[in-house]
């Protein structure tokens, strides 16, 4: 869906219905279309931009405002030697053609000369109270994800304002 997946493209720049980003004068390589044919992105910043209804997961690329809260809570500890760093909402791949999307994969420092110990940290907002909010797929893909990566950390943080606390999955 166009709009869906950038909040803003460089100038110059245009979203093909297939939702990837391509320079003025190229044309997607999936679909064919170019920027004369792509559709005027929706405005990002009003509400719902981005959520198919208004609510969920914004998509690849973009952050809830409880993710922002987390990354900034990642950047500082990065600062201060806590976090070796991270990668944002990467895919693994699930059996089956399923994929699970975390918010973060965040890495620790263990000393030198050995390897980085590495945590998937999923992040919900504060509408959650006595258990996370979350779809069943996503809670399928997640304990699949938990099941077959066995050697990764699983971890759950709940935003609230500024706070951020460790959740408890639903049914746990």
């Amino acid at each position: 869906m166009p709009g869906a997946r950038f909040s803003k493209l460089p100038d110059g720049w245009f979203e093909c219905r297939c939702g990837l980003a391509y320079p003025e004068g190229k044309a997607c390589q999936k679909c064919g279309q170019t920027a004369a044919d792509a559709p005027p992105s929706r405005e990002a910043g009003r509400p719902g931009a981005g959520h198919p209804a208004g609510r969920g997961s914004p998509g690849k690329g973009r952050r809830t405002k409880a993710e922002a809260v987390y990354l900034a809570s990642l950047e500082s500890r990065k600062a201060s030697g806590a976090v070796a760093g991270w990668i944002e909402q990467p895919t693994l791949p699930l059996p089956d053609g399923a994929r699970y999307r975390p918010d973060f994969l965040v890495f620790f420092p263990r000393g030198p000369g050995l390897p980085p110990r590495v945590e998937v940290h999923e992040v919900k907002g504060g509408h959650v109270k006595k258990h996370l909010a979350w779809s069943e797929a996503g809670v399928a893909r997640y304990r699949a994800a938990r099941a077959l990566l066995p050697w990764l950390k699983f971890r759950l943080f709940v935003v609230e304002g500024d706070s951020i606390r460790e959740g408890q999955e639903a049914g746990r």
